[in-house]
This record gives C-alpha cells, structure tokens and sequence, in this order.
C-alpha cells in the first residue's frame, strides 16, 4: 500500500513538471510598442545655407519649358514688381493636357474609393457581361485561326531583301551622310587654318604696335629729360607753380620704370607668343603711355608756370612748348593704337573659338545622323523579321489571347465579388498618387512657362518678339533690381529640387548676431551645376532682403508649394539696418520651400515602405499593430510627415518595438 502510494506521489511529480515545461517554452514572448498619435498640425519644409553678401547685379530671366513666346507684357524701361508677370509661353496644349490628368486623378480616386467600398450591384452584373463577351470572342478566335495564314513566306523574304539592301550600303542615304562627314570635316579644318592665320596676323600686328609705340614713348621721355637737365632751366622752370614741376619729374622716374619693364614684357611675348605673355605685355604698354602722358601734361603744366629769361628766351620756351604738345598728340595717338590693337586681336580670337564651335557642332550632328541611320536600318531588319513571325503565330497568338482575356475577365468577376484585399487597396492608392504626380507635373511645366519678377526692378533687355522660340544661350528678359545687395549661396543637388523662384528666406548675418533677423526671397537658381569637391550645387540667389523684427515666422501658402511668404508681424523696411550690410558678410539662410496647416501628420520613423514601394503605418487596435495603407504628403522638418488618406487623427500608431524575453 505504502509503495502504490510513493508511485501515485512520483508520477504526479512529473506531470506538473511536463505541464509547467510545456508553457514555458511554448508561451510566446511579450512584445511592447512605442506609439504616437496621428495629429492635426502644421508641417513647416526648409532648407538652410551659409552664404556671402554680393553687390547687386542684373538678372537674367528665361522660361524653364520650351515653346513659342505667345505673351509679352513688358517693354524695355519698364518698372515692374515682385511676382508681376512679364512673358508667357503658348501652353494651351498643356492646358488640356492638365484636365485630362485632373479627370485621371479623379478617376483613380474614385477607384480607390471603389476598391475600399467593394462593389456594386451593378459592378457585378458589368463584370459579368465582360467576362461572357470575352468568352464569346475565344469561341471566334478559334474558327478564325485557319484563315489567318497567308503571305508570311513572302513578308520575311521582303525584309531579307530590305536587310541585304541596307547591309551592303545600297542607296544614296548612307553615301550622303559619310559625305556631309567629309565635308563638316573639311570645313573645321579651314575655318581653323584661316582663323587661326587671322590670330597670328593680329597677333605680330599687336607686337610690332607695342614695339613702334614704346619707341614713341621713349622719344618723348627723352624730350621731357632733355627740359628737366636744361640747366638753363633750373632756377625758372615751373617756377610759378612748383607742384607742376615736381609731379613732372616724379612721373617721369616712374615712367622710366615702366619703360624698362614694358620692354621686358615685350620681349617675353616675342619669345613665348602666350595668350598671357601678349596680354602683360598690352597691359605694360599701357601703363607705360599712360604714365608718359601723364609726364608730359605735367611737363607741359610746368612750361606755362615758367618764367623766360636771358638764358633761357621766349622764344626757346615757345619751342619747348611746341615739341611737348607735339609729342601728347603722338602718346594720345599711341594709346589709341595699341588699344584698337588689342581689340582687334581679342576679336580674332573670339571668331576662332566661335568658327571652331560651329565646325565642331557641325561634324558631331553629322556623325549623329549617320549613326542614326545605321541604327533606324537595323531596327527596321528587327521589325521585319518581329513582324514575319508574328504572321507565322498571329492565328495562334489570338486564341491564346482571346483565351487569356476570358480567364481575367472570369478572374476579375471573381474577384470583385469577393471582399477587397490589402494588395489591392496599395494598388488603388499606387496609381492615385501616380496621377496626382502626373497632374503636378502638368502644373510645373505651366508654371515653367510663365517668367515672373522675382524682385522689384527695371526691364533692361527684351530679346525676343511674340511668335519666336527662345534658347539658352539669350535670355528672354533681363531685370536689374532695385535691391543693393544680393546673397549668393551653394544649394547641394539633393535640396535644389525643394527650392522654387521666390521662396521666402529668413536670414541672419552673423556681423549682426542672432538678434537682427532680415527676410528676403530666391529670385535666381543658375540651370548650371557647380562642383565642390566632387559635390554638385547650383549656386542660388536671395534679393529683396528687408529687415524684420526679431518674432517673424516665414511660412508658404498652406495647400502648395508657391512661394508666397506671410509674416506674423508687420516688415520694418529700416534703411539704416540695411545700410550696415556690407558684400563679402557671412549670412545665414533658411529658405522656407513648403508647408501646410491643418493636415494629418505622424511621425516620420512609423512610416514602412514595402517591397512594392506603397507605404504602410502600424495602427495599434486592441494591443495588437495592423498595418493601414497610407498616403504621404509633405516630408517636414523635425521628423514629420503629412498623411493625405489611410488613417484618422487619433490613431495610435506603433514608433518602434521591443520584445521581451519569455
């Protein structure tokens, strides 16, 4: 009895322990979550840079689409202010085209809709008579298919023809373009010749000028010495106005100097004919007719002060005189030379690299047509034999497609009877922010065609008429702002895409501390990169900076990203604040590219980008996350996003996660 009762007490031992082995390593492990509420607030977008402060300078506008010029509203001398609208493109295509894409929005809006409501009645019953007609089109395919073959043999013996043709050069088309090869060739090849015989003929032209110049200058220095060691002259020359005689002789030590130093250069561009060699020697030259005419004036100055005497006549005075002004007529005469030869010789070096551009662009468009007709014949072969096979298949290839549109006709009905799925839903909401992409893409290229004043100024330059097609290389307006001072800052490629004509910019200077806020706007994005050690920027400039008190809040309209700026107080245009900004200050910048008010806003760290690209929030329901589709807006600063569909204010949604041991 003892022993059955030891047995009883053991094997209830080793129940409870398979009992509490078995919940210990079955339970699963605690999971805790860190949440946040989805909010209405505001999103605020910016991008900050240090800069420098330049001098003013006139602004060239052009559009950022192409097209034909349909508007001009200003004219040279006009006055216009900021955001005033100066010239349109014709975008009336585009205009249809962004109906077309707002009718695509609402349409892929209502099919989200759709999607998330389920189906209708009526949607069953559509999907039903599509799904009998697209079986009723298979049965056709299939008595049709005997009838379809005919001609194929001779479909690919047509495109071997056309092949061998083009593979072996018959034709005028290939032998026209290797000739306009030829020929563009050729005529880089004299237009260098001749342009650059042109250079070399300016360019011993501008030496010998300096050289016969430097010798006139010489001789008149020599005349001027020969007054100033007149010994006959020590005790009367300039003796009414010593200052005359004094700055004679002072600018004649330096134009010796200059002499000794112009003829170095002249020797060293004859020695090694540089750009930079010529370009110091016509400088030299310069200096030394300068200071010369200088010397003479002064010499001159100092002959009239002068008193006659019984050794030095009136007579010899009168001639000295005469040889001076002589000689001022020679040196004007030689600085006039030498300029209009330094001119010639730029010119001809701007006609060289201008001719040398055109023949270069020339022989490249030729190359391109010729490669473009090379690949057009091979594409053609492609499309030849693509086409003989399809003819061959094309009776097969419609059973099976009319076969394959039955099964996703029966497929589709099935499935919009049955509940939605949350792949769809992503779907449905993937192709509602394709077209509200495509829709702002509409709305960019519009904005893209309209120049506006990105600051009060004047029209210097309208260089075309209504009707002409502008390009890059002239722009269509030029504005010369009113403003003294212009900021110019290097805005990294990955923010310059947030940056838009005429955003506001809250600035500091740090000459002023932190106290003294200005406010300005972007009224310049150079199209051009620039590149900072292996970095690219686009240099941007901020005009129009007013002073502001110090609690000014920049914000952008509320529903988009137009640059419209609005301040909580009232702009104090202080002139003696603006006086004190100085070119080459350090300035603070914070460009406000975008905000909204009032929209739906999470945390940035509880959005999931899936596989697919479509983005999710985990709302937490009941303890336990559920991942809701969403739709992003805005990106804010401070780790904030908008939220346009897909959750409510008031969710919870899951920050992050950690879980516990068991």
């Amino acid at each position: 009895m003892l022993k059955s009762k030891k047995l009883y007490i053991i094997a209830g031992i080793i129940v409870l322990v398979i009992i509490g082995g078995t919940y210990f390593f079955t339970r699963k492990p605690k999971v805790e979550y860190t949440t946040a509420k989805a909010e209405i607030g505001n999103l605020v977008q910016t991008v900050s840079e240090t800069g420098s402060v330049k001098t003013a300078k006139e602004i060239d506008l052009n559009f950022l689409a192409n097209g034909k010029i349909s508007k001009l509203l200003v004219e040279i001398g006009d006055k216009v202010t900021k955001d005033q609208i100066l010239a349109e493109l014709d975008y009336s295509n585009l205009l249809i085209q962004q109906k077309q894409s707002q009718a695509n929005l609402d349409s892929s809006k209502a099919n989200l809709a759709k999607v998330t409501n389920g189906a209708t009645v009526q949607d069953i019953a559509i999907n039903q008579a599509t799904a009998n007609q697209a079986h009723s089109a298979y049965l056709n395919s299939l008595v049709d298919q005997e009838n379809t073959r005919k001609s194929t043999q001779e479909s690919i013996a047509q495109a071997e023809r056309n092949l061998s043709d083009l593979e072996n050069g018959v034709g005028d088309t290939i032998t026209t373009q290797k000739q306009a090869i030829a020929i563009a060739q050729t005529n880089y090849n004299n237009s260098k010749n001749t342009f650059e015989q042109s250079v070399n003929n300016k360019r011993d032209i501008l030496l010998t000028q300096i050289e016969d110049k430097m010798s006139i200058a010489r001789t008149a220095l020599d005349a001027v010495n020969r007054l100033l060691t007149d010994q006959n002259l020590d005790d009367t020359f300039s003796v009414q106005d010593t200052i005359q005689g004094t700055l004679a002789k002072s600018n004649y030590d330096q134009a010796i100097s200059l002499l000794s130093q112009a003829n170095s250069s002249l020797a060293a561009a004859k020695n090694s004919k540089t750009d930079s060699n010529i370009a110091l020697a016509v400088s030299d030259e310069l200096s030394l007719l300068g200071k010369t005419l200088a010397t003479l004036n002064y010499t001159f100055g100092g002959l009239e002060k002068t008193i006659n005497s019984s050794v030095y006549t009136q007579s010899q005075l009168d001639s000295a005189k005469a040889t001076i002004s002589a000689q001022l007529t020679l040196i004007n005469a030689a600085i006039t030379t030498i300029q209009t030869g330094q001119q010639s010789y730029n010119d001809s070096i701007l006609s060289l690299n201008t001719n040398l551009d055109s023949s270069r662009r020339s022989i490249e468009q030729a190359q391109a047509a010729y490669n473009a007709s090379i690949l057009s014949a091979r594409n053609a072969l492609t499309n030849a034999r693509l086409s003989a096979d399809q003819q061959m298949t094309s009776a097969k290839s419609r059973v099976d497609t009319n076969f394959n549109n039955w099964q996703v006709a029966k497929a589709q009905y099935e499935k919009i009877v049955a509940s939605p799925r949350n792949e769809d839903i992503r779907l449905a909401q993937a192709q509602v922010m394709s077209s509200q992409a495509a829709l702002e893409s509409i709305k960019n290229q519009i904005t893209n065609s309209v120049i506006k004043a990105p600051i009060d100024g004047q029209i210097t330059k309208s260089n075309y008429e209504i009707g002409e097609e502008p390009n890059a290389s002239k722009p269509v307006i030029s504005l010369l702002t009113e403003d003294q001072y212009q900021i110019d800052v290097d805005i990294s490629e990955a923010d310059i895409i947030k940056v838009s004509l005429i955003n506001p910019v809250s600035i500091t200077f740090d000459a002023f501390g932190e106290e003294m806020k200005f406010i300005g706007d972007v009224i310049f994005i150079e199209p051009a990169q620039t590149v900072i050690q292996d970095v690219v920027y686009y240099k941007t400039t901020i005009g129009n900076i007013r002073t502001f008190a110090s609690d000014v809040q920049l914000v952008l309209n509320s529903t988009s990203t137009e640059s419209t700026a609005a301040a909580t107080t009232t702009a104090s245009s202080t002139a003696s604040h603006n006086n004190l900004i100085k070119p080459g200050m350090t300035a603070n910048t914070i460009i406000t590219t975008a905000s909204k008010e009032n929209v739906l806003i999470v945390p940035n760290r509880s959005i999931i980008e899936k596989a697919d690209k479509t983005k999710v929030v985990r709302v937490l329901q009941n303890q336990e996350p559920v991942e809701m589709p969403v739709i992003i807006g805005l990106k804010g600063d401070d780790g904030l996003t908008e939220i346009i569909s897909g959750i409510k204010a008031g969710d919870e949604v899951v920050v992050s996660s950690k879980t516990s041991g068991k």
